[in-house]
């Protein structure tokens, strides 16, 4: 979209009119990668290494301990046999005959001797809290990590902070929408003033349509009140609405694939409708917002003095407005 030079100075997110939108494909690829080696990472890898090299070296310190205990241990036995070996000695002499008794003993491996030491070690083996307390703070370290990467992704930071403005329709086609809209608000007067006792129009709505501007409707959001038509539900033709989804296809679906990466099958109109402002009645509306993830405007005429739409910048509370010339959409 290109801005001219008048309108310069009053579009504060021109910045973004810069730049080259994100390629919103290889983004997402790129962001599921890096939540999966993040998840991986701290959820998997990390603590059972930890887990691991913590286990093992209580291995080895209990092994340690136990060797020291089998040495004092052997030292004390060692003493005993010898004592009992010097006895017999002496029985040897005295009786001139000693009967020798040879035995067997089955040396196991190191390998087996090892293999020993851990089952037994396993029966025995209780984690430290420490090491209980790695995995809920990984685990913590990890969401906050996938928060992380969402924030930065430029879905948040390029797409949803960001306000384009673009032509849209040309200055023909803004006046057969609005005069296609003024159609549809003389049959609105026509079936108020034929509407019967079994007709789904109240009194006060008969009157409501019956009011300066005539057929349009001005009770159609209670918060947020606007002399509005709704395209859908109001009495357009049907190649009325033809018209207007051929040109919003046309023109905005793409441009709303390219700036916020959202596929045209996936797009659907939650809410479309033409507003009327009058100096005397309705000039202007208070500040709200969209209930919708993506909105739009498009400026039909302008045959007026002042307009414009202003935004709120949430971070910093300051208020810019934007002045988009006829046809062109925000």
């Amino acid at each position: 979209a290109k801005m001219t030079n008048s309108m310069t100075q009053h579009f504060a997110g021109e910045a973004f009119l810069d730049h080259i939108p994100p390629n919103y494909d290889a983004s997402r690829k790129e962001l599921i990668i890096r939540i999966f080696s993040t998840i991986l990472l701290l959820v998997c890898l990390i603590p059972y290494v930890t887990t691991s090299v913590l286990k093992s070296r209580a291995f080895q310190r209990w092994k340690e301990s136990l060797g020291a205990s089998t040495k004092k241990s052997a030292d004390a036995k060692s003493k005993e046999q010898s004592s009992i070996k010097s006895k017999k000695s002496k029985n040897k002499n005295q009786n001139g005959s000693a009967i020798k008794v040879v035995g067997v003993k089955n040396e196991l491996t190191e390998e087996e001797k090892e293999a020993k030491l851990r089952e037994d070690f396993e029966e025995v083996y209780e984690p430290h809290w420490s090491t209980m307390l790695i995995m809920p703070l990984l685990n913590l370290f990890c969401l906050c990590c996938v928060i992380g990467l969402l924030i930065n992704s430029p879905n948040n930071i390029y797409a949803a902070r960001a306000i384009f403005q673009a032509p849209m329709l040309s200055s023909a086609e803004c006046e057969e929408v609005i005069a296609m809209a003024h159609r549809a608000a003389e049959r609105n007067v026509k079936a108020a003033k034929n509407a019967g006792d079994d007709s789904d129009l109240t009194e006060e709505k008969r009157k409501l349509l019956m009011d300066p501007p005539m057929g349009w409707k001005k009770d159609r959001h209670t918060r947020y009140p606007t002399t509005d038509l709704n395209v859908v539900i109001d009495p357009f033709l049907k190649e009325d609405r033809m018209y207007l989804e051929e040109k919003l296809n046309a023109r905005l679906a793409p441009m709303i694939e390219r700036v916020y990466g959202i596929v045209p099958g996936a797009i659907r109109a939650n809410d479309i409708f033409i507003v009327r402002y009058d100096h005397d009645k309705q000039p202007n509306l208070i500040s709200h917002t969209d209930g919708s993830d993506v909105s739009f405007n498009i400026l039909l005429n302008d045959a007026f003095e002042g307009g414009g739409t202003q935004f709120l910048h949430r971070p910093s509370g300051q208020t810019f407005s934007v002045y988009p010339e006829k046809g062109q959409g925000l």
